[in-house]
């Protein structure tokens, strides 16, 4: 679906998705082991999930309705056919969520 990098974060990125179904692979060149790095994203292993949904208004706002902690509500990134928004679980693994 997308793929690209960030040359100032050292990353890429590819959004592979199938029908209803989406997968995200992220590789940080800087990467190391817990728990070194204070951002956990530059943990090697998983860190992230994310999910396409069809309804992405109403996700959120059942999220927003359960006091789900969001790392940011809905957004479209530049140039991307979709929108998306993050939630942090109990242990802060990244949840993102993509849809239309």
């Amino acid at each position: 679906m997308r793929e690209g990098s960030s040359a100032d974060a050292g990353l890429r990125f590819a959004l592979l998705r199938r029908d209803d179904h989406l997968i995200e692979v992220i590789q940080r060149d800087s990467a190391a082991a817990p728990p070194t790095m204070p951002d956990r994203s530059y943990e090697r292993g998983i860190f992230k999930a994310g999910f396409w949904v069809t309804d992405l208004d109403a996700l959120a706002s059942e999220l927003v309705r359960k006091q789900a902690h969001f790392n940011h509500g809905i957004v479209t990134p530049p140039g991307a056919g979709y929108r998306t928004f993050v939630v942090l679980d109990p242990d802060a693994n990244v949840v993102q969520f993509f849809g239309r």
